[in-house]
């Protein structure tokens, strides 16, 4: 087994047996998973960390972890609990849309771009909802033409535009139901 390195973001540390974590790492080549068991990289098994990942490259599941170093924490996710819930509800998402060696490379952008612009909402859910709508499109899952209703939302380019929408509560609701239909095919 030879040394591999990828950068990536962390989704999902699971405790298994013991001190160990099963991570589950969106890389550009697609969903990773990981096993740790050093307590050196403790701060490397906490979600939302973007890092350069270290493995020993086998063609089992579960790669195993050697090293890494931490590129960005995205501590501006920790600021407050609405935007933490919201970057944990994108990271699910990720989670039920992502398959390992399927290029990810538009879902980490996306991902990292929202996560570093949290805390410009206020109304976090409009930013959910609006990946969600760009993750469908990202996935072929959804049209341009197909969502009239959120035009806005999927082709808005603009962070600062996105947190001065208005709340709408149907509008919310109806992009959860799409996301939930299309996911769940």
């Amino acid at each position: 087994m030879k040394e591999e390195k990828i950068v990536g973001l962390l989704l999902q540390s699971i405790p298994y047996l013991g001190n160990k974590k099963i991570l589950k790492v969106l890389t550009p080549e697609g969903l990773l998973s990981f096993i740790s068991g050093k307590k050196a990289l403790t701060a490397l098994t906490m979600p939302f960390a973007w890092a350069e990942w270290v493995y020993k490259g086998n063609k089992k599941e579960i790669q195993f972890l050697q090293d890494g170093t931490m590129l960005d924490d995205l501590s501006v996710l920790k600021e407050n609990y609405a935007g933490l819930s919201m970057a944990g509800q994108m990271a699910q998402d990720l989670l039920r849309t992502q398959m390992p060696g399927k290029p990810a490379t538009e879902a980490i952008t996306l991902t990292l771009a929202c996560f570093r612009k949290m805390h410009l909402f206020s109304e976090p859910r409009i930013l959910l909802a609006a990946f969600r709508l760009k993750l469908l499109h990202c996935e072929g899952l959804i049209g341009i033409e197909e969502a009239p209703a959120f035009e806005m939302l999927l082709l808005s380019r603009s962070f600062a535009q996105l947190a001065s929408l208005p709340k709408e509560e149907k509008l919310l609701q109806q992009i959860d139901l799409l996301f939930e239909e299309r996911v769940n095919f």
